[in-house]
């Protein structure tokens, strides 16, 4: 059997070839996650039916550990053109990356079998303490049939203390809850659904998620026209003669979730329809707080409701007000976000402009944001969220994006969660938010667990690319746990953003320490880090860390 240890800054394929990395170290802020790379192999020649395995010993001190069995996901939209720069494979096939947790019970060897010919992986998480000191993993690996040694080594981990600093950027990302539901076969609202919920969200908060976005009223997002998906209404509604009147129990429940999840802020569903803001979102009168139905269930305001009509105008114009005030008393202001319509089209520009005008004025002083790909839009979008690969067009109209995302568009060169992209494609994402200061980034699909327009429930772990619509990893960043009360089981990608999330956060430590300029020549000292450009390999992305950490080490 063949073995390896490597840093996790890269992903092993089952056929690469991999060079074990004797010297391997792991340096990290306090209370950060460090992690590396168990690989392991047996002889392709070998004819008998039984698999060797391995017994994996891992001794910590002064370290937390946790252990992963990297799972390949059948892959079959890797990336729709042949031969592009940053993709493990441009061919349909099985790529790793679905981590699957292990059993470290104290005093015990973790046994490992081999799932597939060629590489398997063994991921390790290190939880560094919350206090200055160097730990140290003493890693055994052996032969399980014969117990013969094959590796057995220490490895040094550094906890720093680095400057405290907050980060100014927000990190915004949808989870679907509907999907969460359909997908477990559970009653929205039910207790299994909050745990579920409860679940996505802590794992949000773990790569540095500000706010996902609430079903404050059903998100009127990726759906048909004259489709609806599993309705989840957490607002109150009553009609009482000409005007309304609201109950906000239900998303005082959803803000206290989301707290103990570790997020911070509300993401408000969007007012009009996706791609247009030609319609009316879905939503329901004259139901109580955490109202749900079928989505056959036709809705009070919906598909059917002109985004001009006067009755719907008039709704919004009594909601709106009541939700901000009761919103601005349970979270800070500057951590609540609005939205109008996502992604309107040039050809939309002239309605989505009087359509959202009166209402822009309604929430004077909070922020509006919308994914925008034109740069038309600069003048009627209060915060344009661009897609990276526009940017270059916003910057010739003298615009530098302050916020960001990518979604399916985004897979030429840019920075993305796609399953088939190399590991550097998901690590690079903090030093860009750095370098050009941004505001926010903004993501669709953290648990989307349907197919395209949301038609069917799929299982991501045998479905990767939402029915083939989709690249795959995409629609999600995480995999449903066995329950709805069990952890969300995660991802390479997931745990490479939590990287990127981490390096960023060291970056403004740096930067509070020793100032911009200095961090800048730390992570792009040829000046060639862009969107879709500059991205630094595995070797030299584990240089700028250490680098980092030492310039935002507090002595």
């Amino acid at each position: 059997m063949e073995v390896s240890i490597t840093d996790a800054f890269r992903k092993i394929h089952p056929t690469d070839t991999v060079d074990d990395q004797p010297t391997v170290a792991l340096v990290g802020p306090t209370g950060s996650t460090v992690s590396f790379q168990i690989h392991f192999r047996f002889p392709r020649q070998q004819r008998t039916p039984h698999w060797p395995k391995l017994d994996i010993v891992l001794d910590a001190e002064a370290v937390d550990l946790a252990a992963y069995r990297v799972d390949l996901v059948p892959v079959r939209c890797p990336i729709w053109y042949p031969d592009i720069y940053g993709y493990q494979t441009s061919e349909p096939g099985l790529l790793p990356d679905k981590l699957v947790a292990l059993d470290l019970s104290a005093g015990h060897p973790l046994t490992v079998a081999p799932t597939h010919v060629g590489w398997n992986t063994v991921w390790v998480d290190v939880q560094l303490p919350d206090n200055r000191c160097t730990g140290r993993v003493h890693v055994r690996l052996a032969e399980h049939d014969t117990g013969d040694t094959l590796i057995d080594r220490t490895i040094d981990c550094r906890a720093v203390e680095v400057e405290k600093a907050e980060v100014p950027t927000s990190i915004l990302r949808w989870i679907h809850t509907d999907s969460v539901a359909d997908h477990y076969g559970i009653e929205v609202f039910g207790r299994d659904y909050w745990q579920a919920v409860e679940q996505h969200m802590r794992a949000a908060a773990s790569i540095g998620t500000t706010a996902v976005l609430a079903p404050i009223w059903s998100p009127p997002l990726d759906v048909e026209i004259g489709s609806y998906r599993t309705h989840c209404q957490l607002l109150g509604v009553e009609k009482t003669g000409d005007g309304y009147s609201f109950d906000f129990s239900g998303v005082a429940k959803w803000i206290e979730c989301s707290r103990r999840a570790g997020l911070t802020g509300i993401e408000v569903p969007h007012l009009f329809s996706q791609w247009g803001a030609t319609a009316a979102a879905p939503i329901f009168v004259d139901v109580p707080a955490l109202w749900t139905a079928p989505s056959t269930t036709t809705p009070t305001f919906g598909w059917h409701t002109q985004s001009n009509d006067p009755e719907y105008l008039d709704f919004l114009k009594q909601l709106l007000p009541q939700l901000r005030e009761f919103l601005e008393s349970q979270v800070d202001p500057d951590r609540i976000w609005w939205h109008m319509s996502d992604e309107p089209r040039q050809e939309n520009l002239e309605s989505f402009t009087n359509r959202t005008g009166d209402l822009v004025a309604l929430l004077d002083g909070a922020t509006i944001i919308d994914a925008v790909s034109d740069p038309e839009f600069l003048q009627v979008v209060q915060t344009p969220v661009v897609a990276t690969s526009e940017v270059e067009r916003f910057r010739a109209a003298d615009y530098e994006p302050e916020w960001v995302y990518y979604c399916v568009s985004q897979s030429v060169g840019q920075a993305n969660q796609f399953i088939a992209q190399t590991a550097a494609a998901h690590l690079v994402q903090g030093f860009q938010l750095y370098k050009f200061a941004c505001a926010g980034f903004l993501h669709w699909g953290f648990d989307f667990y349907y197919s395209q327009y949301s038609r069917s429930t799929i299982d991501p772990a045998t479905n990767t690319d939402a029915g083939g619509n989709f690249l795959s990893g995409d629609p999600f960043l995480v995999y449903p746990g066995p329950t709805p009360a069990s952890p969300v089981t995660g991802s390479l990608r997931l745990a490479m953003l939590r990287q990127a999330f981490t390096s960023l956060q060291l970056c403004w430590a740096a930067e509070k320490k020793h100032g911009r300029e200095a961090v800048i020549a730390v992570i792009d000292p040829a000046g060639q880090l862009d969107y879709a450009a500059g991205f630094p390999g595995p070797d030299r992305y584990a240089e700028i860390i250490r680098a980092l950490v030492e310039l935002a080490a507090t002595s």
